[in-house]
């Protein structure tokens, strides 16, 4: 299942929202080719974003 609807973007409204961020950050930072270091930068900030909005 796809967490994001057709624009690409992706509902935040409880903590398993935040899991799912996560697991899409780094799905696409890896398909990016983003080093290891980069991608748990992308990660956790997209957490701490996901963290602050729920």
């Amino acid at each position: 299942m796809n967490p994001t609807d057709s624009s690409g973007q992706l509902a935040l409204r409880a903590e398993a929202d935040i899991v799912a961020s996560r697991q899409l950050v780094r799905k696409l930072t890896q398909q990016l080719g983003f080093s290891l270091v980069d991608q748990t930068k992308m990660i956790t900030a997209a957490s701490e974003l996901s963290r602050n909005t729920v």
